[in-house]
């Protein structure tokens, strides 16, 4: 029989429990345990080669990244907001020039009317 040599992170693992639990697998446990408690016992580390405690790190970003992205999502709005006023003063303009364009072809036809009825009523 086979002798299977397991850490103890492995062991005290989510992923072990499941692999080790027997109706997941359909086998009986009480040989495998027997196996796996003799790995523990062979990888038992030394005390002079305890790795050293790693030191935390920071969660999350730090103030400079945090005011960094916040300036660049101004910047980018900004923008967006500059280009879409823009935009809707460039319409406005047209639709104004055109509404001019109209009211002066309106007035200019107006007044050639006015014109041409007071010379007729000039010339009775």
């Amino acid at each position: 029989m086979a002798t299977f040599v397991f850490s103890r992170s492995f062991l005290a693992s989510r992923r072990f429990a499941l692999l080790a639990r027997p109706s997941a697998r359909g086998i009986s446990s009480s040989p495998f345990r027997r196996s796996a408690e003799t790995g523990v016992a062979k990888t038992e580390p030394k005390p002079d080669a305890i790795a050293k405690p790693i030191a935390q790190t920071k969660k999350g970003a730090t103030i400079s990244q945090r005011l960094n992205a916040f300036v660049v999502g101004v910047v980018l709005s900004l923008g967006c907001g500059f280009y879409q006023l823009q935009q809707d003063i460039e319409r406005a303009t047209a639709n104004i020039d055109e509404s001019l364009r109209a009211l002066r072809r309106d007035t200019v036809e107006a007044q050639q009317v006015i014109r041409q009825r007071v010379s007729d009523l000039e010339s009775r």
